[in-house]
């Protein structure tokens, strides 16, 4: 059900407010418009919760206003990555996820991206998490209650989780890191709750760093897609050079 006003904590979601539902003209209250004598939500107003539910996701905004049609990198690897979205629903309720592997700038974050907004657009809870980040949320999670429920709500029991650059982390404490990972894949995997983790290792470099558990627990829940090619990254960046 759409909101009939800003939430309370509308501070965080000021800018996309003002972006969408008070420059429009057209709805009166603000959001909605009269049609046969009753409110329904204006166009404006969903684009709001469009960018309400963007925000909340963690997704960074770069990735916002991209689509998987635009792709122009490895060919195959958007083909996977559509197939999966075409069966979102069958492979949401089979907790079957993505690990999304290759060289960087290849464009591995931007699929994972298309696969959360599509998420998003079917009503479920969906987040993004750098790798980094999840560590630095567990590690809080020790003295800091909010963290915990971070961990719980977002990364342990949301609908999909993308968990981005695997492997980037510095491993000045390696036994943790393979922990909080085990744990991660291990508890949305024992709830069939999918997740997408993109990363520059192959199975290999996977297994050198976190152990043969680890790729159990891949091979369990995550399909494997390599994505090839020169970087994506590098080719957006020199188109918008000229």
């Amino acid at each position: 059900m759409l909101e009939t006003r800003p939430v309370a904590d509308f501070s965080k979601y000021a800018q996309y407010y003002e972006q969408t539902v008070a420059r429009c003209v057209k709805c009166n209250p603000k959001g909605f418009i009269l049609v046969k004598g009753g409110y329904t939500a204006c166009s404006c107003h969903t684009a709001y919760l469009r960018l309400k539910q963007l925000h909340d996701s963690g997704l960074p905004k770069v990735y916002w206003d991209q689509h998987l049609e635009d792709f122009a990198g490895h060919q195959a690897a958007a083909a996977t990555v559509s197939e999966y979205i075409k069966n979102f629903t069958n492979n949401l309720h089979k907790g079957i996820g993505l690990y999304l592997y290759g060289n960087p700038g290849v464009g591995k974050t931007l699929l994972s991206a298309y696969i959360l907004k599509a998420g998003l657009a079917k009503g479920k809870r969906c987040n993004f998490y750098y790798f980094n980040d999840v560590l630095s949320t567990f590690t809080e999670a020790w003295r800091d209650n909010a963290a915990r429920e971070e961990i719980e709500r977002n990364i342990i029991n949301s609908d999909l989780l993308v968990l981005d650059d695997l492997g980037r982390e510095y491993k000045s404490n390696k036994k943790l890191h393979e922990s909080i990972l085990d744990t991660v894949i291990r508890s949305r995997a024992n709830n069939l709750r999918p997740i997408i983790i993109t990363s520059n290792f192959d199975m290999y470099d996977v297994k050198d760093a976190y152990g043969s558990v680890i790729i159990d627990l891949f091979k369990e829940s995550l399909v494997p897609v390599q994505i090839l090619g020169d970087s994506y990254r590098k080719t957006k960046m020199d188109e918008k050079n000229k």
